[in-house]
């Protein structure tokens, strides 16, 4: 007896597996970040045997007789649906639809092979209806397993990093100086580290105390000044504190009953074991877009946001942080900062840039922190 198979149902068993072969191929081809997660970890470690199982199959396909043949479409069909599903597992926006669709074809072809070479493709074997309840309630028992697996994964837990900041300023601040002596104190009694994203140090002097407003009309305020207060993406390790000393200069040209200086501290930080930056993205906006944005190239820069594994960077697009640096203290510190996706529009049309219409904040634990000091003046 001929075991040999012929050739058009291997043709096909090829052809359903080819996009199992096109997803592996990608998910190799993707760029290895820095693991978050365990079950990250699990996950891209899972497409190593993958992929050497899913080549046995194909080899056994092209050259097998037909018994080899049926079991490896077997093989390389339920590693199909096993890659294809993965990958459908770790789906969030922003998407990248061609990845989504890629991996769900991949199922959907596996499924397909198998279903057309299963060995209980036979008068002996019937489906009855309590092998359907059976299969439906393996399937719900699986759904608090991929809740746990998402969550742990990719939500940030209530654990976050706890960040406070404090302000002090020089006891010998008088009015007949020509600059204050602060001290900005910034404390994380949390169990997780923070990255700063952005921070900034507000100052105004003021004949009294007025309150501080919007940060954007403070920018603007010529008895104003801003400064940075640490490097964007400093880590601030859990339970530390950080002192810095700032000198802030007074207006040249300051108010003669100014007795008020009024201080407001802006920190915007993630959790440091969510959020991973990346280097800089070169060129990533066109002329066009900073035209738009009525920037130069030096005043807006873009830094990639690393992904939890190479398997969501197929169904994610890429996503970055841009930050500007505007005002009449512009050159200063970055007075603004957005999360976006890649394809997303860089400014809105105040020339801001644009925050992603994706909740991205919420998946790295953004927070800000948002300080106002006052001391009166002191006169000699």
């Amino acid at each position: 007896m001929n075991n040999r198979a012929p050739w058009r149902p291997r043709l096909l068993a090829l052809a359903l597996i080819a996009p199992g072969c096109v997803l592996l191929c990608a998910f190799w081809l993707e760029a290895q970040p820095a693991l978050l997660t365990v079950t990250a970890l699990l996950l891209d470690r899972m497409f190593i045997p993958a992929t050497v199982l899913q080549f046995a199959g194909i080899a056994a396909i092209v050259v097998g007789t037909w018994p080899v043949m049926r079991a490896g479409c077997l093989v390389a069909g339920g590693i199909s649906i096993a890659v294809g599903v993965s990958v459908l597992l770790t789906f969030r926006q922003p998407t990248d639809y061609a990845g989504v669709t890629l991996a769900a074809l991949t199922t959907l072809a596996g499924g397909a092979l198998v279903w057309r070479v299963r060995p209980w493709g036979t008068a002996s074997f019937e489906f009855h209806p309590r092998h359907g309840a059976v299969v439906a309630s393996a399937i719900l028992a699986l759904l608090p397993v991929i809740q746990f697996w998402h969550v742990s994964s990719y939500v940030p837990s209530r654990t976050a990093s706890t960040v406070g900041v404090e302000v002090s300023s020089d006891a010998a601040t008088s009015t007949s100086g020509v600059e204050d002596a602060l001290t900005v104190t910034i404390v994380n009694s949390g169990n997780i580290g923070a990255l700063v994203i952005s921070s900034e140090l507000i100052v105004c002097y003021r004949s009294a105390v007025v309150g501080s407003s919007f940060p954007e009309e403070l920018y603007v305020d010529p008895d104003c000044t801003t400064e940075q207060i640490l490097d964007n993406f400093t880590e601030i390790d859990a339970r530390s504190t950080w002192r810095i000393q700032k000198a802030v200069d007074r207006p040249e040209i300051p108010p003669a009953d100014f007795r008020v200086l009024e201080a407001v501290v802006l920190l915007w930080y993630g959790r440091q074991d969510r959020l991973k930056v990346g280097d800089e993205i070169e060129d990533f906006a066109t002329e066009a877009e900073l035209a738009q944005c009525n920037l130069d190239d030096d005043e807006i820069r873009a830094y990639q946001v690393v992904d939890d594994s190479r398997a969501q960077g197929l169904t994610q697009k890429p996503r970055r942080i841009v930050t500007v640096r505007q005002g009449p203290q512009g050159d200063q510190g970055d007075a603004y900062f957005a999360f976006q996706a890649q394809g997303e529009d860089v400014c809105n049309e105040y020339g801001l840039p644009l925050n992603s219409k994706y909740p991205l904040q919420e998946q790295v634990g953004l927070t800000n922190v948002r300080l106002n000091y006052s001391a009166w003046l002191t006169e000699r």
